[in-house]
């Protein structure tokens, strides 16, 4: 993360289920810029996906490790060339995080995940090559 030339804003939200040490997230990310910002052009990538979790619940302190598989899709829209390319890709992610419960029901949590597609995109003014990119993201949890 240290090395990371460009950083990107993105939002999102995860939902999930747990019982006991296993559990499911449906997380749902997209991302601005994704590919930077330059004048007469638009980009983003957009994520969706369905994740398996094992979580060690250690008191207040929640760590847990997630794989899981689903949609990366980066647009792309180059007015001045009027080109412009929305690809749908298989992608899956991988990576670790932490929930930390300051009250009974509500936290803060932390992850980092790596996520890719399976096969290449085919972008405008890009080669053809394979997505893949780093998210960390900070959030609330809300427990019920």
């Amino acid at each position: 993360l240290r090395v990371c030339e460009e950083k990107r804003a993105n939002f999102g939200v995860s939902v999930g289920t747990r019982r006991g040490i296993f559990g499911f997230e449906q997380d749902i990310g997209y991302a601005r810029d994704f590919f930077g910002k330059t004048p007469g052009a638009d980009n983003a990538v957009l994520t969706v996906m369905s994740s398996l979790m094992v979580v060690i619940p250690a008191g207040p302190i929640h760590p847990y490790g997630i794989v899981g598989i689903g949609l990366i899709r980066p647009h792309v829209k180059l007015d001045l060339a009027s080109l412009a390319s929305n690809e749908n890709a298989l992608g899956y992610g991988i990576g670790g995080g932490l929930n930390i419960f300051l009250l009974r029901r509500i936290g803060i949590r932390g992850d980092v995940r790596r996520l890719k597609t399976v096969n290449d995109i085919t972008l405008p003014l890009f080669s053809n090559d394979e997505l893949e990119f780093w998210r960390g993201s900070v959030g609330v949890t809300f427990r019920f």
